[in-house]
């Protein structure tokens, strides 16, 4: 049995989408009712933050040392006094949605995906985008409702993802060169009582951990 240890008591309403900065030696999470960025330092069980004025979903550290993040309102670079800077909007005719999870693939493109508010009564109003490094946003998959948790393969050839309300785990062909996706398939379907699959990543074996939203880790 794997034993949890509490790293930093943050209080948050809802945290998620924990991002290891190896240059930095901290952890990158957000809290996403809050509106803010955390970096917690496990060494020292310290922890500053930034309030974005925002709700928001997912933060990843660019080669160039900003920080990216999707907010309810768009995407943005955080400027170095703090501020958001949006650079795209994909979603401005959704006021309802907001950006959630996302993550960077092996190729260093990131994929973010939104989910509406009302997502138990507005189902399959999000959406799942690829952001290239050109800044370049397209839209990948269509008809998700709550757009979570995504890894991918060892290999980089395999592309994993959750749409939780599906309770299942998906799967893809993941092509390196270009960051499309195709061949569609589930590979996992969790069970009711565990809970919604949520958050996920991967480990070095290629085994894939799921954080489960009234549940637990599978």
């Amino acid at each position: 049995m794997l034993a949890a240890e509490l790293l930093y008591d943050a209080k948050a309403i809802l945290g998620e989408g924990p991002v290891w900065d190896t240059d930095k030696g901290e952890l990158m999470w957000v809290d996403i009712e809050r509106g803010e960025l955390h970096f917690t330092r496990p060494e020292t069980g310290t922890d500053r933050k930034m309030e974005l004025g925002a709700k928001v979903g997912m933060a990843v550290p660019t080669k160039d040392g900003k920080i990216l993040v999707a907010l309810e309102n768009g995407l943005a670079f955080i400027g170095d006094d703090g501020t958001p800077e949006i650079f795209a909007d994909p979603e401005a005719g959704l006021p309802n949605n907001r950006f959630n999870d996302g993550k960077c693939a092996p190729d260093g493109r990131l994929w973010v995906g939104s989910m509406d508010m009302d997502y138990e009564t507005n189902e399959n109003a999000g959406s799942l985008y690829r952001l290239d490094a050109d800044l370049t946003l397209t839209r990948c998959l269509t008809e998700i409702t709550v757009s979570n948790g995504m890894a991918w393969a060892p290999d980089g050839r395999t592309m994993y993802y959750i749409d939780s309300p599906t309770y299942t785990v998906a799967a893809f062909d993941y092509e390196l060169q270009n960051g499309r996706i195709s061949r569609r398939r589930t590979i996992i379907e969790v069970p009711g009582e565990h809970g919604a699959p949520d958050g996920m990543s991967i480990d070095v074996e290629g085994m894939l951990w799921i954080a489960h939203w009234d549940g637990g880790n599978v």
